[in-house]
């Protein structure tokens, strides 16, 4: 078995914990990483964010990742 995500792997929309960690591109799974790490903190912050702020917030930050993933792949080209 491959340890490492395919291309494709990598770059879908939802991954977990264990599926960034092995996105071979360390630059790739930092961003991945960052962005499952904000979206984590605030859904365990529920208790103080309304459900439309909790949701406004993780489309902000998936809208923020996916930016962030096509400057990256514009760069690595």
């Amino acid at each position: 078995m491959n340890k490492w995500l395919t291309k494709e792997e990598q770059y879908q929309k939802a991954l977990n914990p264990n599926q960034i960690q092995r996105i071979e591109d360390p630059k790739l799974r930092e961003i991945r990483s960052k962005h499952w790490l904000y979206r984590h903190k605030i859904f365990m912050d529920e208790a103080h964010i309304s459900d439309q702020e909790l949701m406004r917030l993780y489309k902000l930050d998936e809208e923020a990742e996916q930016r962030e993933i096509d400057k990256y792949k514009k760069a690595k080209k």
